[in-house]
């Protein structure tokens, strides 16, 4: 087997004349992007997708379009979805891409994997498994969270205080801290 020995972890492009990337953390990311699009196409996450597809159940025929002939079910809220909703969702959760070595612990976590881990997820869910992951809390937590921050990007954040008998702040920060706040409350009561 031959083996290059050159030592790759001290190659550093965005430091190149006429890099795109203006810092280090611009190049990493941008990398982790990139492995995500060849993740997008890859053919082993397609056949599993393709794999966990069933057919629609009779009684759920009427909530999907005529031409549906196929679904698939959420790992996370057990719902079904066309493949069009459905995402590859990798179990166990990648580390961040940030230098050298988390790179290549990255891409294998990516693309060296089989299907026993891996699952279909739901966007809605997939978005609220990644904030969950990267922000080191519970499910829970970061469904309330994406949420609040989804209220407040549809500029509701005050009508939707102010319908819940609740005062707005003053800020953004504070009433998203408020809504959050609500949110739990809710929650924690329909858990009782």
């Amino acid at each position: 087997e031959l083996m290059s020995t050159k030592d790759y972890s001290q190659v550093k492009p965005w430091l190149y004349k006429g890099s795109i990337w203006e810092t280090e953390s611009q190049y990493w990311t941008w990398l982790r992007g990139e492995v995500r699009r060849i993740w997008a196409n890859y053919t082993v996450a397609k056949n599993f997708k393709t794999s966990q597809m069933i057919p629609i159940p009779a009684a759920m025929k009427p909530s999907f379009s005529k031409l549906t002939k196929k679904v698939g079910q959420c790992c996370q809220c057990k719902q079904l979805f066309v493949g069009s909703k459905l995402q590859i969702d990798h179990k166990e959760e990648t580390e961040g891409c940030k230098n050298y070595k988390e790179f290549h612990d990255f891409v294998d976590r990516m693309c060296m994997i089989d299907y026993s881990e891996m699952g279909v997820i739901c966007k809605p869910c997939h978005k609220v498994k990644t904030h969950a992951a990267r922000y080191s809390m519970s499910y829970e937590d970061a469904a309330v969270e994406k949420e609040a921050i989804l209220i407040l990007k549809e500029k509701r954040d005050k009508e939707w205080l102010i319908a819940q008998s609740i005062k707005p702040a003053t800020s953004v920060k504070l009433r998203r801290q408020q809504i959050i706040t609500k949110l739990k409350e809710d929650n924690n009561a329909t858990n009782i």
